[in-house]
C-alpha cells in the first residue's frame, strides 16, 4: 500500500471516529439524570401500595422506599425517620444505618 493510500485510510478512520464520538457526545448531553427529588418521588398509589405491603406483608424495603421518600423527596423528616424505624425494625440494615448516621449527625452538631 502506497503511503498516500495509508494517509487517507488513517484520514477516513480519524474523521469517522469524530463523527461517532460527537453522535455519541450529543446522545449523551441529552439524558436526563433525575435529581434525588424525582428520584425518590412517588405518585399516592405507589405510597398506598407501598403502605400495603409493609402493613400486609412486613416489608421492610417497601417501608424503607416510604422512609427515602418523605425524607429526601417531600423533606419531612419527621415522617421519613418513622418510615426509616418502621423499616429497621423489620429488618432492613440499610434503614438501620440511616438513623444510626442520622443520630451520630445530630450528637455532633450538639457539640
Amino acid at each position: 500500500m502506497s503511503r498516500s493510500r495509508v494517509i487517507a485510510v488513517v484520514g477516513i478512520c480519524a474523521i469517522g471516529i469524530c463523527v461517532i464520538l460527537s453522535t455519541v457526545h450529543q446522545s449523551v448531553s441529552v439524558i436526563s439524570i433525575p435529581t434525588t427529588t424525582e428520584f425518590y418521588d412517588l405518585t399516592e398509589s405507589e405510597k398506598n401500595e407501598l403502605k400495603s405491603l409493609v402493613e400486609e406483608k412486613r416489608d421492610a424495603e417497601a417501608a424503607f422506599q416510604l422512609g427515602k421518600h418523605f425524607i429526601f423527596s417531600k423533606h419531612d423528616d419527621g415522617q421519613g425517620k418513622l418510615w426509616m424505624k418502621r423499616a429497621s425494625d423489620l429488618g432492613h440494615a440499610g434503614a438501620q444505618s440511616y438513623l444510626d448516621e442520622a443520630e451520630a449527625s445530630k450528637n455532633k452538631t450538639k457539640r
